[in-house]
């Protein structure tokens, strides 16, 4: 008895990843369930704010406007996907709105 194989099903290599997009969703997400089972303490916080602002600065809709990247590493010009909103959403309002509170960005010095 043979048994030959022949590899005729393959996948794209670019669709077995995630998009930097979702990547990023990914991770904001992440650091936002860390942070609220911590308690909201404060190295949680930060993380969780990072992330969110490397995502939206990466992913930064107007950066499409630029001739070129102004910096010598990766910039928003480098990724395809475009943020265009940043929210909370659900079917209820009380929850929405706690979980709003604590996902806003705080203004400390």
């Amino acid at each position: 008895v043979m048994m030959l194989v022949l590899p005729l099903l393959q996948i794209d290599e670019s669709a077995q990843y995630p998009t930097s997009a979702v990547y990023g969703a990914d991770v904001v997400f992440g650091s936002f369930q860390q942070m609220m089972d911590t308690g909201g303490s404060i190295p949680d916080r930060r993380t969780y704010e990072t992330s969110l602002l490397n995502y939206i600065f990466y992913h930064n809709w107007f950066a499409l406007s630029l001739d070129s990247c102004p910096y010598a590493r990766a910039c928003p010009r480098d990724f395809s996907s475009q943020l265009f909103w940043v929210g909370v959403v659900g079917s209820s309002e009380t929850i929405v709105h706690a979980t709003a509170l604590h996902a806003a960005m705080q203004n400390r010095s």
